[in-house]
């Protein structure tokens, strides 16, 4: 699955006779749905597996999820439906509960749900920025009751 996960970001695309005549390789990455996909076998293995494998294998495969999250292209962020993120996150969720703190996993994905935001609005396409802004705010939000609730 590792092999899987890495090869699917980055494998080039197969060439058109227009890339063939420029020399450019394209990489085709792994479409996000299927990273949810790819981790949901593993969720009925946690009984199996020795936590100090869970833990190698959960943080590889972490790594390799941020990586691809964090590099998407523009024109990937541009065509990326507003829900589907939280979904990907959602999906990735259980997945990283086999070896991870509820608290470790929850910053993560914020993290990763601050990365998206702030470049959302770096973007130049405007309902991309008008979501990192909502974003933005959804996660101030958040924070701020987190906060409150603990004093």
């Amino acid at each position: 699955m590792l092999a899987l996960l890495r090869e699917g970001n980055a494998r080039p695309a197969e060439p058109t006779s227009a890339d063939k005549k420029e020399e450019k390789v394209e990489y085709e990455l792994l479409p996000l749905d299927l990273l949810g996909e790819l981790t949901a076998p593993f969720l009925n293995c946690s009984g199996l597996m020795s936590k100090s494998f869970a833990s190698s294998f959960v943080q590889e495969v972490q790594d390799i999820v941020t990586q691809r999250l964090m590099g998407m292209r523009d024109k990937e962020i541009k065509e990326l439906d507003k829900d589907s993120l939280a979904s990907v996150l959602a999906a990735f969720r259980p997945f990283l509960q086999l070896a991870k703190a509820d608290s470790e996993i929850s910053e993560l994905l914020e993290q990763i749900q601050l990365s998206f935001a702030t470049r959302f609005l770096k973007t130049t396409y405007l309902e991309k920025r008008l979501q990192g802004i909502t974003d933005l705010r959804q996660l101030v939000e958040r924070a701020d009751a987190r906060f409150l609730l603990e004093r």
